[in-house]
This record gives structure tokens, sequence and C-alpha cells, in this order.
């Protein structure tokens, strides 16, 4: 069932995706999934299943933690996902007033309503995403490392051809979904403010709705915004494009000349990874 409503949100995934354009086509292959896992989990159907290609990378995350990590990763996973979820809530309030003041605008109604509609679509989904994001708050506070390792697990168990005396979990893709929801929706409702307010700019010039004084305002406000949006999605969305092959080419490097190598982190008498959230966490494990 899960499976199925991911397929059904597909589109409008990629819709949310659409103002990092730039960087998905910038980073090439580099973001392309892990083949061997998404085998292993899928079998060779994946192909013809697009739609879960979004969600192997936070996946086999999960994976790794639940048979790798221990209970102070768990609790560092959860902490990092909190911290997050805050930040979210305060952009989704930021659009949700930023839509609210662009639907009281008069000059809203002398175009096209599919203007209006996409500003009601914004709105109605930067909300739903700081409600998405204070439910989750509620589910990953009242859960300890050990209840938050069985949430993060789907109930299958499986053993790996290389190993097969080793039980691992497989990670849980309702659980994924219900962590990346509120992001999700926060990002299609971005995307869809963009393309309403370009959408708006465009219908005003073209039926000569007069938004301010000057004869040539309506279409210097346009070119405005396309440029500088574009410009700023450009810059950034390379930038990240940009990393993600820098990134890929690193690994590789460890993969292909580093094995074997000494780990720095070992001259230390307790690992960096204790000191990267409260003690009350630490001891909550």
């Amino acid at each position: 069932m899960s499976e199925l409503f991911s397929a059904f949100g597909y589109p409008a995934r990629l819709i949310g995706r659409l103002p990092l354009l730039p960087r998905y086509l910038w980073a090439g292959s580099s973001l392309s999934a892990n083949n061997d896992y998404v085998l292993q989990r899928y079998g060779a159907t994946y192909k013809l299943r697009p739609w879960l290609l979004l969600d192997t990378h936070e996946l086999e995350v999960i994976e790794r933690l639940l048979n790798q990590g221990s209970d102070i990763d768990i609790v560092a996973f959860r902490t990092a996902h909190l911290l997050t979820a805050s930040n979210l809530t305060v952009v989704g309030g930021l659009l949700a007033s930023a839509s609210s003041a662009i639907l009281t605008l008069p000059s809203l109604d002398n175009v096209h309503y599919a203007a209006r509609g996409l500003f009601i679509l914004s709105l109605m989904l930067s909300l739903l995403s700081v409600y998405f994001t204070i439910l989750q708050q509620r589910v990953l506070n009242n859960q300890d490392a050990h209840a938050l390792r069985l949430w993060l697990w789907d109930s299958t168990i499986y053993t790996l051809p290389t190993d097969p005396e080793r039980v691992l979990r497989r990670s849980s893709l309702s659980s994924n979904i219900l962590l990346q929801s509120p992001f999700e929706l926060l990002s299609i409702s971005i995307a869809l403010f963009l393309g309403a307010l370009g959408f708006y700019l465009g219908l005003a010039y073209a039926s000569r709705v007069r938004l301010s004084k000057g004869s040539d305002s309506n279409i210097a406000v346009l070119i405005a915004f396309v440029v500088a949006t574009f410009f700023a999605l450009a810059v950034f969305g390379q930038s990240l494009g940009q990393k993600d092959r820098e990134m890929a080419k690193c690994r590789q490097i460890e993969r292909d000349g580093l094995q074997g190598s000494r780990d720095p982190s070992a001259d230390f008498e307790h690992p960096a990874t204790e000191f990267a959230y409260p003690m009350k966490d630490r001891e909550r494990a």
C-alpha cells in the first residue's frame, strides 16, 4: 500500500524538485541510486517503477542504521530530524503567510482563476507541511532508542548470499514516507508558489492588468522576477550538483585507493560522534 501511494505521489514529488533542476542536470549519474541495494530490495523490476528511486537513498541509510548503528546513532538520527522539523515549521509558516497576503490582492481577480488556484494550493500544502511536522515531532519525541529502532523497521528480515548467517532488518518505506512527507509537501508548495507568482505576473502583462504605475511596469517586473529567480536557483542548484559530483569522486577514491588506511579518529580517546548531541540524549540511549 505504501508503494501505491508513493506511485500516486510521484508526479507531485517531481514538481517539488523543479526548483533544483540545475542540481540534477549538473550532478548527472552521481545522484543515481545504489543499484546493488535497489536490486536486492525490489528485484529486477525496479526499473519499471521509477517512483521507488526517490526513496532508495534514505531507505539504505535507515537500513544501515538499523543493522550497524548503535543506540547513540539512533538517538542522533532522531535529534537531527527534530532539528530539521523545527526549521520546516518556520519556513512553512512564512510561506503560508506570503500566500495568504497575495490572495488578498485586488488585481488577482482580473487575471485567470488558475493563478488564484495555484496560490491556494501552495497555501494548503504549506499548512499541511507544518501540521505533519508537528505530528512527526510528537511521534519521535515519544520514542526511546529501542522503540525508534522498531519504528524504523518493517518487520522483514533477510540474509545476504555473501553472508547467509547474518540476519538483517529491512527499513520501513512507511516510516520513511512519514519522515520525508513534511519536506516533500513544503518543496511542492514552494514550487507552486514560484510558478503561481510567475503565472500571475505573466497573465497581468498579457491581459494588460495594471499592477503599478508606468507603461512598461508589468513587463519590467516580470523580467526582474524571472531573471532573479532563475539566477538564484541556477547558482544554488549548480553548487549542489557540483558538490554531489565531488562527493561521488571522493567515495570512489576511498574505495579504490584508501582501503585499509588508518582512521585518524583512532588517535582520540573519545570518538567525535559522542559530542555531536547532548549528554541527556546519550543517557537516554
